[in-house]
């Protein structure tokens, strides 16, 4: 078990020892080039048709953190100059964040709440870029471009959109109403019908249809009837004229 133990540790070592040395001899082959006396070449044997000079120049370490230094430095200047600049042109508007922002307030007042009929304009444009007003260092922007379609305010088409759904739903309920109007009409010119189509409450085309039929049958029993009735009327007409031969002969026989 000892000898067991003491094979894995000499294995460990050696590997450890192995891994060491080769991290070791790497940072010695790939040191840092902090500056030598002679710098160092990007390559030694010159490519064939290389002109002078053969070789080129590899900067050290401390030659790139130099050259960053210089241009941190650079960046750090222009950057202190434009902070120049915008602080001397800070106090000529500083003055004016609040007139601006009363401007744009009372222009949002009037587009949210004016009355009637008002106009609409949106910001200039030249060139894709926001054209200010006259006094540039305002910064306000110059609104000459009246926007099409727009009359009223915010408030203004709230209201007439409420009008609209107002009339909207008086409309419905009138629509409504005629619905359940034509619907009664329905019922009566039709009647009501069980599921089986059987006529519960007869309507009006029922009606009509049932004295349709009550006169086709009227018509039907005066046909049957009319030559009976006929017959009677020559009877009639047949005994009025024997009667009136009668009181003729009785007038004859003196009967007064």
């Amino acid at each position: 078990m000892m000898d067991t133990i003491g094979k894995i540790l000499v294995l460990v070592f050696a590997t450890m020892a192995l891994l060491l040395g080769g991290l070791a001899l790497g940072i010695y082959v790939n040191a840092v080039d902090w500056g030598w006396r002679d710098p160092r070449k990007a390559w030694y044997d010159p490519p064939d048709g290389k002109k002078e000079p053969v070789n080129e120049r590899v900067a050290s370490e401390l030659d790139r953190r130099l050259v960053a230094m210089e241009r941190a430095n650079d960046n750090r200047n222009r950057a202190l100059a434009r902070v120049k600049t915008a602080q001397d042109a800070l106090p000529a508007v500083e003055g004016k964040f609040a007139e601006n922002h009363l401007v744009y307030a009372a222009e949002l007042k009037r587009l949210e709440n004016a009355p009637g009929k008002i106009e609409v304009k949106e910001v200039e444009l030249k060139d894709d870029r926001i054209v200010l007003e006259p006094d540039a260092a305002t910064g306000r922007p110059k609104l000459v471009v009246p926007v099409p379609g727009v009359e009223k305010s915010y408030a203004a088409y709230l209201s007439d959109l409420a009008a609209r759904h107002k009339a909207i739903n008086e409309t419905g309920l009138a629509i409504l109403d005629l619905s359940k109007r034509s619907q009664e009409i329905t019922e009566l010119l039709n009647g009501q019908r069980d599921k089986d189509g059987k006529v519960q409450l007869p309507g009006y085309y029922d009606l009509i249809e049932i004295e349709a039929a009550l006169q086709r049958k009227l018509a039907a029993e005066i046909e049957d009837v009319q030559p009976l009735r006929v017959r009677a009327i020559l009877e009639a007409q047949d005994l009025v004229q024997r009667r009136q031969s009668l009181e003729k002969r009785l007038r004859e026989l003196g009967d007064k």
